[in-house]
């Protein structure tokens, strides 16, 4: 893999994130090996600009055109260049896949993973997974059995709030930037998010954890300190060290197909939530539009 693609990236993408530059290495290199089996991906723009890497970047689905063209155009800013072709083609797939959005159709991966009332499931099935495992957390506390605690804790939590895989990077303890699970009384928490997608466009975020969801993620906290681990983040993974955000989601799209013969990921659950809401939703949009200004305007008029 060429490292001067990702060195002249991050000179010249100042705001994009190590995650985002992982994500356009690996695009680059997805679209590499569509004419190339093998050999690292040289610095040349030589193979970029082939008609055959074009036919067979097009003949694929827009899901996977969109992030392509993308890291492409992504390549050439890199090295101080703009390709016609690559530069409209990003734009292209970016207005087409927009207006597929606007439509709300399943696509067909959503559709075969589609549960009704998937939401209030999710719950259940964490009811019983902690049912299988409280024999273990009855014992001397341990990483092994944390990890089961963790993964528990992962579905119930979710059943509830839907973020992306943030969760993985909540904090216990306050640097003023990161994200902070903060006690707030007893056994109730807020969740304070100021790191995360779209984090830079919309600023912070305070998310009220409801009493129930409170009370778990306090049993977990004093299991957790029981153990004993060595960091500061909330989930641990079956090695007690920090969990990452794949890895949350593996767990979790484990579990699903496990109880729920489902491969539901967080972007799914957003999209249950968002679809059991969609009346409310609605309703805002709809009351917004004819006071002509934002739903967050419209909150300004609110009088208590």
């Amino acid at each position: 893999m060429s490292t001067k693609f990702v060195e002249n990236l991050k000179k010249i993408c100042k705001t994009c994130s190590e995650n985002s530059i992982a994500v356009y290495r690996r695009s680059v290199k997805r679209l590499y090996a569509l004419t190339h089996s093998e050999g690292d991906l040289p610095d040349s723009r030589k193979w970029i600009k082939e008609k055959s890497l074009k036919d067979k970047y097009e003949k694929l689905p827009l899901g996977k055109r969109r992030h392509l063209s993308l890291a492409a155009h992504m390549f050439f800013k890199a090295f101080k260049e703009e390709n016609e072709y690559w530069k409209g083609r990003m734009q292209k797939d970016s207005d087409d896949y927009s207006e597929e959005r606007k439509k709300n159709k399943k696509s067909s991966k959503e559709e075969k993973n589609w549960v009704d009332d998937a939401l209030k499931k999710l719950k259940k099935v964490s009811t019983e997974y902690k049912r299988t495992i409280n024999y273990k957390l009855k014992q001397e506390p341990s990483i092994t059995n944390l990890w089961l605690y963790t993964q528990y804790l992962i579905v119930r939590f979710y059943s509830s709030i839907q973020l992306r895989n943030d969760l993985g990077n909540v904090s216990l303890k306050d640097s003023g930037k990161n994200n902070f699970l903060k006690r707030v009384k007893g056994s109730k928490y807020d969740l304070i998010m100021r790191d995360f997608k779209a984090s830079k466009k919309i600023g912070d975020r305070l998310i009220h954890v409801d009493k129930a969801l409170s009370n778990v993620l306090h049993a977990y906290i004093n299991y957790r300190g029981r153990v004993g681990v060595k960091h500061d983040y909330l989930l641990s993974n079956s090695k007690g060290l920090k969990l990452s955000k794949s890895a949350l989601g593996k767990a979790l799209r484990k579990i699903t197909l496990d109880k729920l013969s489902k491969n539901i990921g967080v972007r799914m659950l957003r999209i249950f939530n968002a679809t059991e809401n969609a009346k409310i939703l609605a309703a805002a949009d709809e009351i917004s539009n004819n006071m002509l200004h934002s739903t967050k305007q419209s909150r300004e008029y609110i009088r208590k």
